[in-house]
């Protein structure tokens, strides 16, 4: 929830399909690839799939806003286009990113990286903690519950949860049918 990504071939895919006539949006959708292939390159120097920084890619602010602004005039202006749908996923993946990169700080680390001919940036929460708290904060309790929260000591402070109850439950279900 508090983490973000954005795909190359998300934005390649609709820049492709795209008539050329609608100019600002394939000029904003050609601005964000060019952020990917740059990244692709420095993946391709420093020969690895993966590189980590501990700032945003500020060279993505830009290109991204003006996608923004341009699909919103597109989404507009064409309701009902054979694009409409695609379009809007990938404005509300854009918006999504771009409130994910406001909240960016210590706890957030960016990794950037190419699966297959795809490159994906991804803004990845480290401890959501904070920002759980926070939601936590605006109410009188919570539960959680998971067959996965083991150590539960390490999840109740990931979480959020400092000073909560804790209590494992045994299996409901017969160990005979596991499997």
């Amino acid at each position: 929830m508090d983490s973000a990504s954005l795909h190359k071939d998300h934005f390649y895919g609709l820049k492709k399909q795209l008539p050329k006539q609608f100019s600002a949006l394939h000029r904003a959708l050609n601005a964000v690839n060019s952020v990917f292939v740059a990244i692709r390159k420095e993946c391709e120097q420093n020969n690895t799939p993966v590189l980590r920084r501990d700032e945003l890619p500020s060279e993505l602010n830009q290109p991204l806003e003006r996608f923004v602004r341009a699909a919103e005039e597109f989404l507009e202006d064409n309701k009902g286009s054979e694009w409409e749908q695609e379009l809007l996923g990938l404005y509300f993946e854009a918006l999504f990113y771009t409130r994910i990169a406001e909240l960016y700080g210590e706890v957030y680390t960016t990794l950037l990286y190419r699966a297959g001919n795809d490159v994906v940036i991804k803004l990845f929460c480290l401890d959501p903690s904070a920002f759980l708290r926070e939601s936590l904060d605006k109410g009188r309790a919570a539960v959680f519950f998971s067959a996965t929260l083991v150590p539960l000591p390490y999840y109740r402070e990931v979480l959020g949860g400092e000073g909560g109850k804790l209590l494992l439950l045994p299996s409901p279900f017969p160990l005979e049918k596991l499997g």
